[in-house]
């Protein structure tokens, strides 16, 4: 049985394992779902579902080194670091991607997002709304990097307090138990 010091590498290696499959996500969305908004968001989405699939089997791997007896706090501990090591690599990656790797990945999106919406009929003030708002998000900034990665980490941080709330499941304690640690 690992102990609870312990309970950071587990967080760590899952991080880790995390981080790539994220980056290489983000790459493959990158390249292979310019074709419009939709299919581009539809990547991301499935991206982010395979993240929060492997912040849960992380949390069951550390529920099961412990014994299956695990509280909130030490899920919690493992999820979260978890999710700053993948969404640190993950700002990191993108910004460098964007900025210098395919600085016309939003022009490309946003022309390819038009031609979608002219060949399904869709052309209309509300399509050249959307293809500004797709070229505006060029002028990318590591500040708006650094504000996004925080907002990921919080919105993270909510659904890993919730899986851990579900995963829990506390040692039970006998009443002979709870008399030792009251008396002295």
């Amino acid at each position: 049985m690992i102990s609870r010091k312990k309970s950071s590498a587990t967080g760590i290696k899952f991080g880790i394992i995390a981080a790539v499959v994220y980056m290489l996500c983000l790459y493959i969305k990158f390249r292979l779902f310019d074709a419009s908004l939709m299919t581009f968001s539809l990547a991301a989405t499935a991206a982010y579902i395979l993240f929060i699939v492997l912040c849960i089997f992380a949390a069951f791997t550390r529920k099961k080194q412990l014994g299956g007896y695990i509280d909130i706090k030490d899920l919690f501990q493992t999820i979260f670091l978890v999710i700053i090591i993948a969404e640190c690599f993950y700002a990191g990656f993108n910004y460098i991607y964007l900025t210098y790797i395919d600085p016309g990945f939003f022009d490309r999106l946003a022309e390819n997002t038009r031609k979608w919406g002219e060949q399904t009929g869709r052309a209309n003030q509300q399509l050249e709304e959307l293809v500004k708002s797709i070229k505006a998000q060029k002028g990318t900034t590591l500040g708006t990097v650094l504000l996004g990665l925080a907002r990921s980490v919080v919105l993270d941080a909510i659904i890993g307090i919730i899986i851990a709330f579900i995963l829990k499941n506390p040692q039970q304690v006998s009443e002979a138990d709870l008399d030792q640690k009251t008396s002295f």
